[in-house]
């Protein structure tokens, strides 16, 4: 058996290569699917499974993790009048659901510009880079901006993690 913070891409790469894959199931608070190799060795990954559908009980979640976030409309990020940080990510995306589990740890306030029915070519969205979400910026006054990796915490990026 192997463990995985999350399986979605080796799910997709496997499946993509034509091995044998059973499809992911619950297993104690995680996911876990079997896959047999070309020698014939069966296998079992658990980790996360992040790219599920939108359920009702996700979206109460998502929610509720996005309570504390400032709701910005779009068109206004030019009009901030300090440095912030800004989320770009939608309800139905399961890797900004995924995200939104850190912020009620955050202590630093945060923007969220909710991008559903929105488009990757929006001017504002090309301005800052936001080609997929979720997505977060530390946006200066200049208008200049970071863009958050996603290789560490989201608290390591604000400042708020040693």
């Amino acid at each position: 058996m192997i463990e995985f913070d999350y399986i979605d891409d080796i799910l997709e790469a496997l499946k993509k290569s034509g091995a044998e894959v059973t499809e992911p199931l619950p297993d104690r608070g995680r996911h876990r699917f079997d896959f047999v190799d070309l020698t014939g060795a069966r296998y079992s990954i658990i980790g996360e499974l992040v790219d599920i559908p939108l359920t009702a009980e996700a979206a109460i979640a998502f929610e509720v993790n996005v309570s504390k976030l400032i709701p910005l409309e779009i068109t206004a990020i030019e009009r901030l009048t300090e440095p912030a940080y800004i989320f770009f990510g939608r309800k139905s995306c399961p890797w900004s659901r995924r995200l939104a589990q850190q912020f009620p740890r955050l202590k630093t306030s945060l923007y969220w510009v909710d991008t559903e029915g929105t488009d990757a070519s929006e001017p504002v969205r090309v301005k800052y880079n936001v080609v997929t979400v979720p997505t977060v910026i530390k946006r200066e006054l200049d208008g200049s901006f970071v863009k958050f990796d996603g290789k560490s915490l989201l608290a390591a990026f604000i400042g708020e993690e040693d």
